[in-house]
């Protein structure tokens, strides 16, 4: 699974591999992203910065538009970071809310462990059992749930 990342200072690409792959590369003739055991091809030509997980600071701080606001705790100066989507301490924080946005998670948001679903009703039943809703939107979260690559869009020279 691709998703396009687009932030007002990056291009790029959320790549979902399978959790077991260890060694991927890039091939940049012809923009394909190869992983142990397959081969993706990619909209335009990539540099891979990293597992999403593992960016740095400063690497977040590639992706995402930080801004600092000065506040004062108990009289001494510090500086909070916030973007468009909310209140944020680090560049870090704001790229792992980035990619919340666009439903790519590390873990899934709705539990580890699937909802029982009877299929009898939407609604939850008096035994504890999930609704119909809750049952599907544990699946799509599970869908976009493992180890995201990101990958920077080279601009044409």
């Amino acid at each position: 699974m691709i998703k396009e990342i687009k932030t007002d200072k990056f291009e790029g690409l959320a790549l979902l591999v399978p959790d077991n792959t260890s060694n991927y590369r890039l091939m940049d003739s012809v923009s394909l992203f190869s992983g142990d055991s397959s081969i993706c091809k990619l909209p335009y030509r990539c540099k891979i910065l990293g597992k999403s997980t593992e960016l740095t600071e400063e690497q977040c701080a590639e992706i995402v538009e930080m801004f600092s606001m000065e506040k004062r705790i108990n009289g001494k100066k510090t500086y909070v970071s916030y973007n468009s989507m909310g209140l944020h301490l680090t560049a870090k924080e704001s790229f792992e809310s980035l990619m919340q946005s666009l439903q790519c998670y590390s873990v899934n948001p709705y539990g580890e462990n699937k909802p029982f679903y009877s299929g009898q009703s939407d609604y939850d039943d008096p035994y504890g059992n999930k609704g119909r809703k809750e049952h599907e939107q544990w699946q799509q979260a599970q869908a976009n749930t493992g180890t995201w690559v990101i990958l920077k869009k080279i601009k044409n020279a």
